[in-house]
């Protein structure tokens, strides 16, 4: 929650994956044979709150991407932008974009739940990888 001038509260926008930065990833790696995969940013819709910055450590530490396939790929949160580490624009065009955005959805869901119950997120229960699995297997589009 946010406060306006006058004292009402008002929701945040929903956190969400934007696009990539295109302008951040450096330039010549299109060019080198040896590059397979660099740093991609991408452009978060907001800032994340300190329960979303969190919660993204966590999700950055806990393995969840290497659950997915994505063993090498790290992230580091730096104001509105995301940087996605070891990667290519082609691995992220065929799913880990998705899967991204999913775990982004889920993490800002998540903390503002626990924002509006006033509950500690951190002591929920670790997500297992068949749960994992699932919410990446619902989010693949085939069209």
């Amino acid at each position: 929650m946010t406060t306006t001038s006058d004292g009402r509260s008002t929701s945040l926008e929903p956190l969400r994956l934007q696009g990539v930065l295109f302008s951040g990833i450096r330039d010549g790696v299109e060019e080198d044979p040896r590059v397979e995969k660099y740093t991609v940013p991408a452009i978060l819709s907001r800032r994340p709150t300190p329960a979303e910055r969190r919660l993204m450590a966590q999700v950055a530490s806990a393995g969840h991407l290497a659950a997915a396939g994505y063993p090498d790929v790290e992230l580091i949160l730096s104001d509105r932008r995301l940087d996605i580490t070891n990667t290519s624009l082609e691995e992220l065009k065929s799913g880990l974009a998705l899967l991204l955005g999913a775990l982004v959805r889920d993490l800002a869901e998540r903390a503002s739940e626990a924002a509006d119950s006033g509950a500690d997120f951190s002591s929920r229960p670790p997500e297992t990888k068949r749960e994992r699995l699932r919410r990446a297997a619902a989010e693949i589009q085939f069209y």
